[in-house]
């Protein structure tokens, strides 16, 4: 093995003036922030390309280049970690981000009962927009564009993390971010997820991609000329290896290393140039012949690890052992052979580090072997001398046990810090507020962490998160060292996750299964075709012994997909299940989950049905003891369809058949498991009938759920019934009892450090304190200020913990900002569209969409713009559409409100008096749906308020059309079948003010 000094440092390559290019754009710009997709296979040199650019640039004037990121590193998957790091290389003299810095190290507030490693940590996820704000401040008071680079995205492609992280970099201005990755998919023109939430068309980023596949002929004879061989090679054998290598940085490298140890290749000494400049034309398609003789020159140059020797079998081990590794898991790995004579593990680690191929992180700690030099060592080499497979059979067993050893460690090193940290800093904290009236602050103002606590909480959520790294390369080596055993511990790995609400280590064993799992999308998830041991472990699953396991690992990762927000991948992945070996409590659970899916893709949400109903009649098939039970599941399953498509008279069906199907069992004999699931029913039931109005049984149903739930001592699902008690006592604008109900569920949340629920919960304290004001009640000292701070946390947890209630935290956003500047809650709700339009989240979606139009409408009469008016007839075919999708009767009125005031609008503008006469319909109508029922905190309950603005649009109008109006409403509401008192009543009391 050659030592680093025989390879050149770095070749400078044509890409790096595209990429300064950009940055051009950036500074001399509109300020918007722009990003370069830097593409290329592995080996072709991004890593150090960005790495170069970072140092050589750092000084240029107009730019501030970051030194690059590693996006595979788990301590940057902690977005705080990202941003500290971010403003310590632009501003290390403080002077910018000092608000930052202070915010996250002096001006938190305590979470009521949380531990402070749990408070702390919720506190970094939110302080993101104060990093924002200094952000900001920085590129305006400098005047620099910041270049952030970030490598290695390929590893969160496919994560969840992906979209917090476009997020992210599309509100940061002004700055230049180059994206360095492997390129999407299998195959060309695979799907880019990457490229498509940079694009988005409602919230975009400009993109330069740049394919870097390999060096120039004159970069690649540059290399070679720069190192130490170039000495033993004269003009035309260099330009013969260039041609050979198809100037491949990797294929360069290995040539000098085989030049430096071997000699020349026999291909070089035996083919004229012009030969191979024939067989093998640089940057265009090389002949059958030259192919060939491509084939044969890689071939050659692996030829020297046949070899046994220390560093030739480092190299092949971790071509097997593809997972990233530390000093020390090398070391294990590499426990059984005799260090080089007179070297030590350090100094051999330092030289492994400076071999071209190895690939080192940015953090310095971790390696893996470049992709292309592991599967080619895989292919070629490694059988030679391993037949039988027992040799790669022992590394993966090994590295099983070396991961395993490292989880182990991981756990108890985290249990051990966290109870050091709590016990050194949980003393003394501030007593929660109670749930009256007199404040809606989570907790009293404090301290908060210090940045030594803050410091010590951050290291500890890095170590679990290097540990489920950690979980999840156990994960892979056990499926290698047994297809069974390891598919098992799967299950077993998610369902504990999943136990927990930890939605990142479920993200990793996904992840890591789904590189194992057949693909049957355009869109495969790994970046690179499977390894012949991916092969053999999916040609093992289509097996008798396979098949049972297939479906249950399947059903696995679609459920945490549908969660997600990935349900169109969900329902490709349980499509494509083998279900003729599916026992029939398999088929029942494949059912709901195809049910669960197909809800959440707006194409299917129709054929949701079906297999809910599919599921309910299996229950048939399962004995006595368990027929209740799955019964009870499938009528709750259905309810919760029917709720989220508006059938809520059919909701409630399945909910009262559910009841009724565990009240076959005694009382006396149901177990703790039964009570819950009684709890729960009751409580889905209860929410169901508050949609609707029934506000006292409402009340009942779910008081009932909350006694079953204290006696039980389910904790979590107490707290989920007392937050649905609230939002109850809201809708009855009861806000001070609703206000002490969430108050409790949230002590419960922060106990158990439910990121998930309190995500929900603080969206839904925000709204009832706007409301609560408005209609004259102090929940807190200032409380559009409290709202608007909670709805923020509320938006911050959804998007990363709780995906399935952020559209409605969005909405509720829209609502809080927009209530005093509707500008300001416009954007909330045009996110809230795209949101609930991807989730197939019907009511929101609806929801978002006539609220939408509504804030234009108050926009359009504070300042008379006719763009505001444009802007809700653009979107009136998808809100013509949506209600006919989904038939919420208040949200259909409220629309047919808004089409009415547009059109009188009109009418006033042009003189169209059949506009004027014609839009008194569309108030009927309006007023008929909404009055039909109470909806939430909307329907009847908010006639007055619609009222007032029917009575702000009828002084418009001109006496005879305002006479006009009245005796048509008069007449349709005062129809003795078909009309309604209360509207009419309305209408009077409205025409006496007038």
């Amino acid at each position: 093995m050659t030592d680093r000094l025989v390879f050149p440092e770095y070749v400078s390559r044509s890409e790096e003036s595209l990429i300064l290019e950009s940055a051009s754009h950036v500074v001399h710009g509109s300020g918007d922030a722009r990003v370069v997709l830097l593409y290329g296979p592995g080996g072709s040199g991004k890593t150090q390309l960005v790495r170069h650019l970072a140092g050589r640039s750092s000084s240029t004037s107009h730019l501030r280049w970051v030194e690059p990121i590693d996006m595979d590193d788990p301590e940057f998957w902690l977005l705080a970690n990202l941003e500290k790091r971010i403003a310590a290389a632009l501003d290390p003299e403080n002077d910018y981000f000092a608000a930052y810095q202070d915010d996250v190290y002096s001006k938190t507030r305590d979470m009521g009962e949380m531990t402070p490693s749990d408070a702390a940590v919720g506190y970094l996820r939110r302080v993101k927009r104060q990093f924002i704000e200094c952000y900001q401040a920085y590129v305006d008071g400098t005047g620099r564009v910041p270049v952030v680079s970030l490598d290695t995205v390929e590893s969160v492609r496919d994560t969840h993390l992906l979209l917090t992280l476009t997020q992210w970099i599309k509100a940061l201005p002004r700055t230049l971010f180059i994206l360095s990755s492997r390129p999407p998919g299998g195959h060309p023109g695979s799907p880019d997820r990457l490229l498509h939430e940079l694009q988005d068309p409602h919230q975009s980023v400009d993109v330069d991609e740049i394919r870097l596949e390999g060096f120039s002929h004159e970069a690649a004879m540059s290399y070679l000329g720069a190192s130490q061989v170039a000495a033993v090679l004269d003009h035309e054998q260099r330009d013969a290896v260039v041609h050979l290598t198809r100037g491949h940085p990797l294929w360069l490298a290995l040539s000098v290393e085989y030049l430096q140890e071997v000699g020349l290749p026999e291909e070089v000494q035996d083919l004229s140039i012009e030969n191979i400049r024939e067989q093998l034309p640089f940057g265009r398609e090389m002949t059958a012949e030259g192919a060939s003789l491509h084939e044969d020159v890689k071939r050659r140059l692996l030829t020297p690890y046949r070899s046994t020797d220390f560093w030739h079998e480092t190299v092949k081990r971790l071509a097997v052992v593809r997972q990233s590794l530390d000093e020390d898991t090398w070391r294990e790995l590499m426990s059984d052979r005799e260090l080089p004579e007179g070297s030590t593990w350090p100094e051999t680690w330092r030289r492994l580090l400076s071999i071209p191929w190895i690939r080192q992180r940015a953090n310095g700690r971790q390696v893996t072997l470049h992709d292309v030099l592991a599967e080619e060592l895989v292919w070629r080499i490694i059988p030679l001398h391993d037949q039988d497979g027992s040799w790669r059979s022992g590394l993966w067993q090994k590295a099983q046990e070396i991961f395993q050893r490292h989880v182990d460690s991981t756990a108890i090193r985290s249990d051990r810090h966290l109870e050091e940290l709590d016990r050194r800093h949980g003393g003394g904290r501030p007593g929660s507020v109670g749930g009256d009236e007199q404040s809606a602050s989570p907790a009293s103002v404090s301290a908060g962490p210090q940045p030594s606590l803050l410091a010590e909480v951050t290291e500890l959520e890095v170590t679990r998160r290097t540990g489920d790294q950690a979980q999840a390369s156990l994960l892979h080596y056990s499926v290698l060292s047994g297809f069974e055993p390891g598919t098992r511990r799967f299950l077993a790995m998610f369902d504990d996750a999943s136990g927990s609400n930890d939605v990142f280590r479920q993200e990793l064993l996904v992840l890591e299964m789904q590189r194992f799992l057949p693909h049957h999308t355009e869109d495969p998830a790994p970046a690179a075709p499977p390894t012949d041991e991916v092969r053999r472990y999916q040609d093992w699953l289509a097996t008798d012994a396979g098949k049972p396991l297939h479906l249950e690992t399947a059903m696995r990762v679609a459920s945490y997909l549908t969660a997600t927000g990935q349900a169109s991948s969900a329902l490709e992945l349980l499509r494509s299940l083998p279900e003729d070996v599916a026992e029939p409590e398999q088929r029942y659970r494949l059912a709901n989950h195809l049910g669960n899916a197909c809800m959440r893709v707006p194409a299917t949400v129709r054929e949701a049905e079906e297999h809910f109903q599919e599921a309910l009649s299996l229950v048939a098939s399962f004995s006595a003891e368990e027929r209740v039970q799955r019964q009870t599941e499938a009528h709750k399953e259905l309810g919760f369809y029917y709720r989220n498509i508006g059938r809520w008279k059919n909701a409630e069906a399945s909910y009262r058949n559910a009841v009724q199907a565990m009240a076959s069992t005694m009382p006396q004999r149901a177990t703790d498991h039964e009570r819950e699931e009684m709890a729960s029913v009751y409580t889905n039931w209860a929410y169901v009938k508050a949609l609707s109005g029934g506000h006292l049984e409402a009340e009942s149903l779910v008081d009932t759920a909350v006694k079953i739930r204290r006696g039980v001592g389910r904790e979590l699902g107490l707290a989920i019934s007392l937050s649905v008690k609230g939002e109850i006592l809201r809708y009855e604008r009861k806000y001070v009892s609703a206000w002490g109900a969430f108050k409790e569920a949230q002590d419960v949340f922060q106990t158990c450090g439910s990121w998930y629920w309190l995500g929900l919960l603080y969206q839904e304290q925000a709204i009832c304190l706007l409301q609560a004001s408005e209609a004259g009640f102090t929940l807190a000292e200032d409380p559009l200020r409290e709202a608007r701070s909670r709805i923020t946390w509320a938006l911050d947890l959804c998007r990363d913990q709780n995906l399935r209630a952020y559209p409605s935290a969005l909405n509720r956003a829209g609502r809080i900002f927009g209530a005093v500047d509707p500008a300001e809650g416009l954007p909330y709700l045009k996110e809230g569209i795209e949101q609930a339009r991807t989730l197939a989240d019907g009511w929101f979606f609806c929801a978002n969409l006539v609220e939408y139009a509504e804030l234009r409408y108050r926009l359009w009469q504070a300042t008379g713009d006719p763009g505001q008016l444009d802007a809700i007839r653009a979107l009136e075919p998808d809100i013509e559409l949506a209600t006919s999708e989904f038939p919420f009767a208040d949200l259909e009125g409220r629309w047919s409100l808004m089409k009415a005031y547009l059109q009188v609008g009109e009418g006033l503008s042009s003189g169209n008096t059949d506009l004027i006469r014609g839009a008194v319909h569309l108030v009927a109508d309006g007023l008929g749906l909404i009055a039909l029922s109470s909806v939430g905190s909307h329907g009847a309950a908010a006639l007055p308020r619609e009222f007032a603005h029917l009575q702000s649009v009828i002084v418009m109008l001109p006496p005879r059309h305002r006479e006009e109006w009245y005796l048509a409403l008069r007449s349709r509401w005062g129809d003795p079948e078909q009309g309604d008192a209360t509207l009419l009543a309305r209408l009077q009391e409205l025409y006496i003010e007038l």
